[in-house]
Order: C-alpha cells, then structure tokens, then sequence
C-alpha cells in the first residue's frame, strides 16, 4: 500500500509538470520533478524506477541523456535548511545554470558556519545574480 501511495504522488507530479502552462522539453520537466520529489523526502532510485514505469506505461521515453545530479549530504552540511531549499528553488526556476549551482555548493562546502539565505544571496550577488524576488 506505502508503494502505491508513493506511486501515486510520483504520478501526479508527472501530471501536473505535464499539463502545466509551461511548454518544455521532456527532459526540463523530468529535471522538475525530480527536484520536487526529492524535497518531499523521495530518494532519488525510487524515483527513478517509478519514472521509468509511469514514462514507460505512457510510451514516452525518456531523455536519453538526462542525468540525476545526487547531492552528497557534506555538500549541504553548511546551509541552513532554509537556505538549501532556496538554492534548489533557485536552480529548479532556472535563476541559477548548474555551473552557478555547482560554484555556490563548493563554496559553501569551504566555509566553516551555516550559511544562510542572507549569506546565499551575498555569495549570489558576489556572482553578478541579484535576486531580490522570494520563490516559494
């Protein structure tokens, strides 16, 4: 039963990526998903298997050259939990490439105290990217 419920969540983020006002490739949505997912607390290999029979039970393939990017839990041990959910919010609406995404997680890696949203913005605008909007 755990499973199908899980299946079903799965499932209806595929659907509501899918149907949603935005027009993207296959692979920005599953990107999307993905990252959602894994903020519910999804471990990355359940939801890969489950996209792969959710893609493969709607005959749609998926991207060929899509790959999992799996964050190691040292590369986040320096941010605050809220500062961590807004740098994926950030990477996840594309404020952020993942060449940015991957400069901000080494430096955080290098400091030796929680950082932040405060310090996550400043490092963002030592980087030429303001963000002054909140995402939610």
């Amino acid at each position: 039963m755990k499973n199908e419920k899980k299946f079903v969540e799965v499932l209806s983020e595929v659907i509501k990526q899918l149907i949603g006002p935005s027009h993207e490739n296959l692979k920005t949505v599953e990107t999307h998903i993905v990252e959602n997912l894994t903020k519910k607390g999804y471990e990355l290999e359940e939801i890969s298997e489950m996209l792969d029979e959710i893609f493969e039970s709607m005959n749609i393939s998926r991207a060929k050259d899509f790959k999992i990017r799996m964050i190691h839990p040292l590369e986040v041990e320096n941010l605050t939990p809220e500062a961590r959910s807004y740098l994926f919010d950030l990477r996840s609406s594309e404020v952020i490439d993942d060449e940015k995404f991957e400069e901000l997680l080494n430096e955080t890696i290098a400091v030796d105290f929680k950082v932040g949203i405060n310090s996550l913005k400043t490092l963002l605008s030592r980087k030429g990217i303001i963000v002054n909007k909140i995402i939610n």
